[in-house]
Protein backbone atom coordinates (compact mmCIF):
# COMPACT_ATOMS: atom_id res chain seq x y z
CA UNK A 1 0.00 0.00 0.00
CA UNK A 2 1.42 3.27 -1.32
CA UNK A 3 2.22 5.66 1.69
CA UNK A 4 0.77 8.50 -0.95
CA UNK A 5 -2.38 9.63 -2.81
CA UNK A 6 -1.59 10.89 -5.97
CA UNK A 7 -3.41 13.61 -8.27
CA UNK A 8 -2.81 14.43 -11.92
CA UNK A 9 -1.89 18.31 -12.75
CA UNK A 10 -2.18 18.18 -16.19
CA UNK A 11 0.68 16.81 -19.53
CA UNK A 12 4.17 17.32 -19.50
CA UNK A 13 5.89 18.90 -22.35
CA UNK A 14 8.02 15.63 -22.74
CA UNK A 15 7.18 15.29 -26.13
CA UNK A 16 4.49 13.89 -29.01
CA UNK A 17 2.64 11.26 -27.86
CA UNK A 18 3.97 11.23 -23.83
CA UNK A 19 2.15 9.80 -21.64
CA UNK A 20 3.99 11.92 -18.79
CA UNK A 21 1.75 14.26 -16.16
CA UNK A 22 2.88 16.61 -14.14
CA UNK A 23 0.86 15.19 -10.19
CA UNK A 24 1.33 15.88 -6.82
CA UNK A 25 2.18 13.18 -4.39
CA UNK A 26 0.10 13.77 -0.73
CA UNK A 27 1.41 12.16 2.37
CA UNK A 28 -1.08 10.84 4.95
CA UNK A 29 -0.58 14.54 7.02
CA UNK A 30 -1.39 16.42 3.68
CA UNK A 31 1.74 17.34 2.62
CA UNK A 32 2.06 17.50 -1.38
CA UNK A 33 5.63 17.13 -3.54
CA UNK A 34 5.80 16.76 -7.31
CA UNK A 35 5.94 13.63 -9.12
CA UNK A 36 5.78 12.46 -12.31
CA UNK A 37 2.37 10.29 -13.63
CA UNK A 38 2.71 8.38 -16.59
CA UNK A 39 -0.07 6.50 -18.06
CA UNK A 40 0.06 2.93 -19.15
CA UNK A 41 -0.92 2.52 -22.34
CA UNK A 42 -4.74 2.07 -23.25
CA UNK A 43 -3.88 -1.41 -24.31
CA UNK A 44 -2.10 -2.58 -21.06
CA UNK A 45 -5.50 -1.26 -19.36
CA UNK A 46 -7.59 -4.21 -21.43
CA UNK A 47 -4.66 -6.65 -20.90
CA UNK A 48 -4.48 -8.06 -17.12
CA UNK A 49 -1.15 -9.71 -18.07
CA UNK A 50 0.19 -7.05 -19.54
CA UNK A 51 -0.78 -4.72 -16.54
CA UNK A 52 0.82 -7.06 -14.02
CA UNK A 53 3.95 -7.14 -15.65
CA UNK A 54 4.27 -3.48 -15.90
CA UNK A 55 3.47 -3.26 -12.10
CA UNK A 56 5.99 -5.84 -11.67
CA UNK A 57 8.77 -3.81 -13.05
CA UNK A 58 7.44 -1.09 -11.89
CA UNK A 59 7.89 -2.42 -7.97
CA UNK A 60 11.38 -3.37 -8.99
CA UNK A 61 12.52 -0.34 -9.92
CA UNK A 62 11.43 1.17 -7.04
CA UNK A 63 14.14 -0.34 -5.19
CA UNK A 64 16.80 1.47 -7.42
CA UNK A 65 17.92 4.04 -5.42
CA UNK A 66 20.54 6.14 -6.71
CA UNK A 67 21.74 9.68 -7.40
CA UNK A 68 22.23 9.15 -10.86
CA UNK A 69 18.87 7.23 -11.70
CA UNK A 70 15.18 8.96 -11.63
CA UNK A 71 13.53 7.31 -8.55
CA UNK A 72 10.39 5.35 -9.16
CA UNK A 73 8.34 5.67 -6.52
CA UNK A 74 5.51 3.03 -7.32
CA UNK A 75 2.67 1.82 -9.45
CA UNK A 76 -0.61 3.51 -8.57
CA UNK A 77 -4.40 3.35 -9.70
CA UNK A 78 -6.14 6.55 -9.97
CA UNK A 79 -9.62 7.21 -10.85
CA UNK A 80 -7.93 8.09 -14.12
CA UNK A 81 -6.48 4.77 -14.89
CA UNK A 82 -3.64 2.97 -13.75
CA UNK A 83 0.30 4.84 -13.95
CA UNK A 84 3.89 4.90 -13.17
CA UNK A 85 4.91 7.85 -10.32
CA UNK A 86 8.05 8.82 -10.71
CA UNK A 87 10.30 11.67 -9.05
CA UNK A 88 10.08 15.32 -10.69
CA UNK A 89 13.59 15.47 -11.14
CA UNK A 90 13.20 19.65 -11.97
CA UNK A 91 15.43 19.85 -15.44
CA UNK A 92 15.62 19.08 -19.23
CA UNK A 93 16.68 16.30 -21.34
CA UNK A 94 19.90 15.93 -22.48
CA UNK A 95 18.15 15.81 -26.13
CA UNK A 96 16.53 19.27 -25.52
CA UNK A 97 20.07 20.46 -24.48
CA UNK A 98 21.58 19.29 -27.10
CA UNK A 99 18.98 20.55 -29.62
CA UNK A 100 19.58 24.03 -27.44
CA UNK A 101 22.96 23.81 -27.63
CA UNK A 102 24.04 21.59 -30.87
CA UNK A 103 27.10 20.00 -29.04
CA UNK A 104 28.27 20.48 -25.87
CA UNK A 105 31.81 21.54 -24.15
CA UNK A 106 34.10 18.50 -23.79
CA UNK A 107 34.21 19.32 -19.65
CA UNK A 108 30.11 19.38 -20.13
CA UNK A 109 29.79 16.18 -22.10
CA UNK A 110 32.24 14.64 -19.52
CA UNK A 111 30.20 15.29 -16.38
CA UNK A 112 27.44 13.97 -18.10
CA UNK A 113 28.30 10.81 -19.28
CA UNK A 114 30.50 9.90 -16.89
CA UNK A 115 27.06 10.53 -14.80
CA UNK A 116 25.28 8.41 -16.72
CA UNK A 117 28.13 5.29 -16.63
CA UNK A 118 27.53 5.47 -13.04
CA UNK A 119 24.01 5.07 -12.82
CA UNK A 120 23.73 2.67 -15.13
CA UNK A 121 26.45 0.79 -13.59
CA UNK A 122 24.63 0.86 -10.38
CA UNK A 123 21.34 -0.89 -11.86
CA UNK A 124 23.28 -3.72 -13.60
CA UNK A 125 24.79 -4.13 -9.81
CA UNK A 126 21.81 -3.90 -8.37
CA UNK A 127 20.27 -6.59 -10.87
CA UNK A 128 16.77 -8.14 -11.61
CA UNK A 129 14.99 -10.61 -9.34
CA UNK A 130 16.77 -13.56 -11.19
CA UNK A 131 20.05 -12.34 -10.47
CA UNK A 132 20.81 -11.13 -14.15
CA UNK A 133 22.40 -7.93 -14.73
CA UNK A 134 19.98 -4.92 -14.64
CA UNK A 135 20.43 -3.55 -18.50
CA UNK A 136 18.64 -0.27 -19.58
CA UNK A 137 19.24 -1.20 -23.46
CA UNK A 138 17.42 2.66 -24.24
CA UNK A 139 20.20 4.96 -23.28
CA UNK A 140 19.65 8.16 -25.49
CA UNK A 141 19.05 11.69 -24.89
CA UNK A 142 15.48 11.13 -24.15
CA UNK A 143 15.95 8.95 -21.59
CA UNK A 144 19.11 11.49 -20.18
CA UNK A 145 17.49 13.89 -17.72
CA UNK A 146 19.78 16.94 -16.24
CA UNK A 147 18.50 18.56 -13.29
CA UNK A 148 18.91 22.43 -12.74
CA UNK A 149 21.25 21.11 -9.77
CA UNK A 150 23.63 19.51 -12.57
CA UNK A 151 22.87 16.11 -11.58
CA UNK A 152 22.58 13.49 -14.01
CA UNK A 153 19.36 11.48 -14.29
CA UNK A 154 19.04 8.27 -16.24
CA UNK A 155 15.54 7.71 -16.76
CA UNK A 156 12.95 4.65 -18.05
CA UNK A 157 13.91 1.64 -15.62
CA UNK A 158 10.99 -0.01 -15.15
CA UNK A 159 9.76 0.75 -18.43
CA UNK A 160 10.75 -2.24 -20.66
CA UNK A 161 6.61 -3.47 -20.47
CA UNK A 162 5.80 -0.12 -22.08
CA UNK A 163 8.35 -0.26 -24.66
CA UNK A 164 6.86 -0.54 -28.17
CA UNK A 165 7.45 -4.21 -28.75
CA UNK A 166 10.51 -4.90 -31.09
CA UNK A 167 10.32 -7.98 -33.56
CA UNK A 168 12.87 -9.77 -35.90
CA UNK A 169 15.46 -6.91 -34.16
CA UNK A 170 14.12 -4.39 -35.39
CA UNK A 171 14.10 -1.48 -33.59
CA UNK A 172 11.50 0.63 -32.63
CA UNK A 173 11.26 4.23 -35.06
CA UNK A 174 13.13 7.21 -33.61
CA UNK A 175 15.42 4.49 -31.26
CA UNK A 176 17.13 2.96 -33.96
CA UNK A 177 19.29 5.47 -34.63
CA UNK A 178 21.12 4.28 -30.22
CA UNK A 179 21.26 0.86 -31.19
CA UNK A 180 24.57 -1.23 -30.63
CA UNK A 181 25.19 -4.34 -33.52
CA UNK A 182 23.68 -6.76 -31.58
CA UNK A 183 20.23 -4.57 -30.97
CA UNK A 184 20.45 -4.41 -34.92
CA UNK A 185 20.55 -8.00 -35.48
CA UNK A 186 18.28 -9.08 -32.29
CA UNK A 187 16.23 -6.38 -31.07
CA UNK A 188 15.62 -6.40 -26.92
CA UNK A 189 16.65 -9.48 -26.37
CA UNK A 190 20.33 -9.68 -27.41
CA UNK A 191 21.19 -6.37 -25.48
CA UNK A 192 23.47 -6.91 -22.34
CA UNK A 193 26.03 -5.03 -20.10
CA UNK A 194 28.45 -4.41 -22.99
CA UNK A 195 25.47 -3.09 -25.22
CA UNK A 196 25.10 0.08 -22.26
CA UNK A 197 28.41 0.52 -22.99
CA UNK A 198 28.09 1.09 -26.44
CA UNK A 199 24.95 3.63 -26.05
CA UNK A 200 27.15 5.66 -23.88
CA UNK A 201 30.00 5.55 -26.16
CA UNK A 202 27.25 7.22 -28.91
CA UNK A 203 26.52 9.45 -26.13
CA UNK A 204 29.60 10.81 -25.47
CA UNK A 205 30.05 11.33 -29.70
CA UNK A 206 26.78 13.36 -30.17
CA UNK A 207 27.38 15.05 -27.48
CA UNK A 208 30.80 16.20 -28.27
CA UNK A 209 29.56 16.57 -32.69
CA UNK A 210 26.14 16.93 -32.04
CA UNK A 211 25.29 14.51 -34.41
CA UNK A 212 24.47 10.29 -33.88
CA UNK A 213 26.79 7.78 -36.06
CA UNK A 214 25.44 6.95 -39.14
CA UNK A 215 21.82 8.61 -38.54
CA UNK A 216 22.18 10.09 -42.01
CA UNK A 217 22.62 6.84 -44.25
CA UNK A 218 18.73 6.02 -44.11
CA UNK A 219 18.05 2.74 -45.45
CA UNK A 220 22.19 1.89 -45.14
CA UNK A 221 21.97 2.83 -41.58
CA UNK A 222 21.85 -1.16 -40.58
CA UNK A 223 24.79 -1.56 -43.03
CA UNK A 224 26.72 1.06 -41.53
CA UNK A 225 26.44 0.26 -38.11
CA UNK A 226 27.24 -3.97 -38.42
CA UNK A 227 30.60 -2.75 -40.71
CA UNK A 228 31.77 0.58 -40.88
CA UNK A 229 34.21 2.31 -38.54
CA UNK A 230 33.07 5.42 -36.60
CA UNK A 231 32.75 8.07 -39.16
CA UNK A 232 34.90 10.95 -38.16
CA UNK A 233 34.28 14.02 -36.71
CA UNK A 234 35.11 16.83 -37.28
CA UNK A 235 38.82 18.30 -36.55
CA UNK A 236 38.75 19.45 -32.98
CA UNK A 237 35.49 18.39 -32.18
CA UNK A 238 36.49 15.47 -30.17
CA UNK A 239 39.17 15.95 -27.66
CA UNK A 240 42.01 13.36 -28.93
CA UNK A 241 42.59 11.88 -25.07
CA UNK A 242 39.15 10.38 -25.83
CA UNK A 243 38.74 9.19 -29.52
CA UNK A 244 40.30 6.04 -28.20
CA UNK A 245 37.90 5.60 -25.52
CA UNK A 246 35.18 6.56 -27.99
CA UNK A 247 36.25 3.60 -30.15
CA UNK A 248 36.41 1.19 -28.03
CA UNK A 249 33.26 2.01 -26.19
CA UNK A 250 31.44 1.31 -29.35
CA UNK A 251 33.49 -1.78 -31.03
CA UNK A 252 31.01 -3.54 -33.16
CA UNK A 253 31.87 -6.74 -30.97
CA UNK A 254 30.85 -6.84 -27.82
CA UNK A 255 33.96 -8.59 -26.13
CA UNK A 256 36.11 -5.85 -27.31
CA UNK A 257 34.32 -2.97 -25.54
CA UNK A 258 34.93 -1.74 -22.12
CA UNK A 259 33.34 -4.94 -19.89
CA UNK A 260 31.21 -2.13 -17.81
CA UNK A 261 30.48 1.55 -17.72
CA UNK A 262 32.37 1.69 -14.38
CA UNK A 263 35.18 0.72 -16.40
CA UNK A 264 33.99 3.27 -19.17
CA UNK A 265 33.83 5.99 -16.56
CA UNK A 266 37.94 5.62 -15.25
CA UNK A 267 39.14 5.40 -18.71
CA UNK A 268 37.04 8.82 -19.06
CA UNK A 269 38.19 10.07 -15.98
CA UNK A 270 41.93 9.03 -16.36
CA UNK A 271 42.20 11.12 -19.99
CA UNK A 272 40.08 14.15 -18.78
CA UNK A 273 42.60 14.32 -15.90
CA UNK A 274 40.90 17.44 -14.00
CA UNK A 275 38.81 18.43 -16.96
CA UNK A 276 35.64 17.40 -15.74
CA UNK A 277 32.87 20.07 -15.04
CA UNK A 278 31.29 20.08 -11.24
CA UNK A 279 27.73 19.62 -10.39
CA UNK A 280 27.71 23.43 -9.93
CA UNK A 281 29.40 23.96 -13.03
CA UNK A 282 26.80 22.05 -15.68
CA UNK A 283 24.03 23.62 -13.27
CA UNK A 284 25.36 27.08 -14.53
CA UNK A 285 25.78 26.03 -17.71
CA UNK A 286 21.79 24.80 -17.52
CA UNK A 287 20.68 28.02 -16.54
CA UNK A 288 22.81 29.77 -19.50
CA UNK A 289 20.67 27.44 -21.91
CA UNK A 290 17.26 27.68 -20.35
CA UNK A 291 17.33 30.86 -18.24
CA UNK A 292 14.27 30.92 -15.53
CA UNK A 293 12.97 27.81 -16.91
CA UNK A 294 13.64 26.24 -13.51
CA UNK A 295 11.49 29.22 -11.98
Amino acid sequence: MSAYRYQALGPLQAGEGSRAFLGLAISGDNKARPVVIIWVPEAAEKDAALLNKIKKETEHAAQLDHPNIVTVMGFAKLDEGHARVVEFADGESLRKILETAKKLPPRIATRIVLDACTGTHYAHVAGNDDGAPLVHGDLRPETTLISFQGITKVTGYGALAFAPREIGGQRVKGRRVHSAPEQIIGGREAISIPTDVYLLGVMLYECLTGVVPWADQAEYFDHAVLTLPLPPATPGEIPEKFEAIIQKACSKKALDRYPTPLAMREAIEAAAGGEVASTEELAKYLESLFPQSHQ
